[in-house]
């Protein structure tokens, strides 16, 4: 029992002393003499700061401070009036002597053998929490777990999960989410706000400065060239600085390096009359089976921004890429549905770099943007590219339309397979020597297919409702020369892809009544990094400025008529980073 009460009277001990570790002191009173006894600790020379009733500064020049006797000494104006002294004070124990290891501390035990304080026990650890910064909040678990069996050996597995949030030190603030497990989940898009489960990251902080590294989201302004939304791994600072002769702070930027976990595209759905969904969303080479990231989405209908929500607009399956749209939004064929949204796409190490700078003065704002995002041609992921579909993808240029290439291999034939025989069929009056028709005969299917779907109307075979064990496919003969199918026996190639945009504009203040703005922008968008030709058609321009002036404008009237002029150029090769109209 005495265990017991000696640890609780530690634990408290230490949390009253954890709650004086700061030397900063503040005190109010009203002064009776010129001389006033402050502190019984030794003041820190140069941290006395002295403010009257309105919190204005009093100069030096009017008080005195004794450190070692802890008192102030003020001009006699001060005396009879209320006065806020801030200052900090020195430890008694900074005077003492410190030694690393303490001779005198050295003492036989009663039973002859040598004692030695320099050796830490169990029982001389603390007890309580690692981490004993009372500002300091953290939750998670940790967890380890043995697994063995019959045809494996025995592993140990740890996970961690961890959440920071709170002070580091007085101007400094830290929130994180750590963890050792990659394991993506997608949350389910029912609701208008959303938990993302596998998002890790840890920021510091303070009112100036800000440095987050892991998932970190990106929001391109201002300007309306460079309007988008990222989602990416990597690591982002920020921050707000004095520039000039101004007490103000008027200059902001922000810079990110990262890799990109999605690739941005837009998909315009047709509606089907009386059918609420679920609408299948594509990839931007046709790819049906997508991840979209959570939260990424934006839906428009009829050109108004909907909201996510199972008693809101619509919802969404993010792992099968199909949204849903509720009774309060009933779809017609006539309806403008647009979708935007990021989704997964790892055929290349896609890299990010984001710049933004802002520049206040006393009349206006002045602004710089610098964006890059590039696949890494030299690093695939999910596609592995010979030398000869290197050099093929490199004689194309930006027509990326035609980067396919033939999956039609002679393998012979297997009963476990879906195979092919060729054959050739007349049709309309046009003899089509290659056509593959799905067969079990073993003399002459031999031959295995790779289908792609290229989109409707857009290829000669069509997936057929078949008993075998697998996916067959049916040449469609095409129809006035139009195809009837949307598949092929071809390989799109994904090329690697580069887009840059820099931006410059601002808005400056000529009046109470007249403002102007500016912005102009360029980009490089190349499609096809592999090739060098059509160059030419990677660069465009785009310019937009904006006159305002107040016509009328009365303080004591609610009528108020204002005239707005605008212009804005776009060249036809301008490609920004998302759309902006």
């Amino acid at each position: 029992m005495k265990r017991v009460f000696i640890s609780v009277f530690l634990l408290l001990n230490l949390a009253v002393n954890a709650q004086e570790l700061s030397n900063l002191r503040s005190k109010t009173f009203i002064a009776e003499s010129d001389t006033v006894f402050l502190d019984s600790l030794v003041i820190m020379p140069g941290s006395v700061f002295l403010f009257d009733n309105g919190q204005k500064r009093i100069p030096e020049t009017q008080y005195e401070i004794l450190p070692g006797t802890g008192r102030l000494v003020m001009d006699q104006s001060h005396i009879n009036s209320e006065v806020t002294v801030k200052y900090r004070v020195l430890s008694p124990e900074v005077f003492q002597p410190y030694y690393h290891k303490d001779p005198s501390r050295l003492r036989p035990k009663p039973d002859g053998q040598a004692a030695d304080p320099f050796r830490i026990n169990s029982e001389d650890l603390p007890r309580g929490s690692y981490y004993s910064y009372s500002e300091l909040n953290k939750r998670g678990s940790l967890s380890r777990g043995i697994s063995f069996g019959n045809s494996q050996d025995v592993v140990i597995n740890s996970n961690l999960n961890l959440q920071l949030t709170g002070k580091l030190s007085d101007n400094l603030n830290i929130i994180a989410t750590l963890s050792d497990n990659n394991i993506p989940i997608q949350p389910e898009g029912y609701s208008q706000q959303i938990s993302e489960f596998d998002k890790v990251f840890i920021e510091v902080f303070n009112d100036q400065l800000s440095l987050m590294g892991g998932d970190i989201e990106l929001r391109g302004s201002p300007g309306i060239f460079t309007d988008f939304y990222k989602r990416a791994k990597g690591a982002r600072f920020s921050g707000k600085f004095k520039l000039g002769n101004t007490n103000k702070e008027n200059f902001s930027t922000l810079v990110s390096g990262a890799v990109s976990k999605g690739k941005f595209n837009s998909n315009s759905l047709m509606g089907i009359e009386g059918n609420q969904g679920p609408y299948k969303l594509q990839g931007a080479n046709f790819e049906q089976f997508i991840v979209v990231l959570a939260g990424s989405e934006r839906v428009f209908i009829d050109g108004r921004l909907l909201s996510r929500g199972i008693d809101r607009d619509y919802i969404i399956d993010y792992n099968n890429a199909e949204i849903t749209f509720n009774p309060r939004q009933p779809i017609t064929k006539d309806r403008r549905i647009i979708v935007e949204f990021e989704y997964s796409e790892q055929s290349y190490a896609r890299f990010l770099v984001y710049n933004s700078n802002t520049f206040k003065t006393d009349k206006g704002a002045f602004f710089l943007n610098v964006f890059s995002e590039q696949d890494d041609k030299n690093q695939t992921l999910r596609q592995d590219l010979s030398e000869n579909e290197k050099r093929f993808l490199s004689g194309i240029g930006n027509d990326i339309d035609k980067a396919v290439v033939p999956r039609i291999d002679s393998v012979g034939y297997n009963p476990d397979e879906v195979l092919y025989r060729k054959t050739d069929s007349l049709a309309g009056g046009s003899l089509y020597p290659l056509v593959f028709v799905h067969s079990n005969d073993p003399a002459l299917a031999v031959y295995r297919l790779r289908f792609s779907y290229l989109g409707e109307g857009r290829g000669n075979y069509q997936l057929q409702n078949s008993s075998v064990n697998g996916r067959v496919y049916q040449w469609m003969a095409p129809l006035n020369g139009n195809k009837q199918g949307n598949y092929e026996p071809v390989v799109l190639l994904v090329t690697p892809k580069k887009k840059q945009v820099i931006s410059f504009g601002g808005t400056q203040t000529f009046s109470s009544m007249t403002k102007a703005s500016f912005e102009l922008a360029m980009t490089n968008n190349d499609p096809n990094t592999f090739s060098s030709l059509d160059a030419n058609e990677n660069l465009g321009y785009a310019m937009n400025v904006g006159l305002e002036q107040d016509i009328l404008q009365a303080d004591t009237s609610r009528i108020r008529l204002r005239g707005l002029a605008g212009y804005r150029f776009v060249s036809s090769n301008f490609n920004p980073v998302e759309r902006f109209r």
